[in-house]
């Protein structure tokens, strides 16, 4: 599944810079964005909000 949402993302990245990226580097550059975004994790504030938000419905 990572390796098709890097080389989809990879060529979206080649395509938006008109060919100034090449795909190894746009593949690398996905794969730094796609794990950045895992490791991103929501405040605690903001996780509770949530949690309370779902309790009510």
């Amino acid at each position: 599944m990572e390796k098709f949402l890097v080389k989809e993302f990879a060529s979206e990245i080649v395509e938006q810079s008109k060919g100034r990226i090449s795909t190894i580097d746009a593949e690398a550059l996905a794969i730094v964005y796609i794990a950045k975004m895992k490791s991103i994790h929501p405040p605690y504030s903001l996780r509770k909000i949530l949690q309370k938000g779902v309790h009510n419905l």
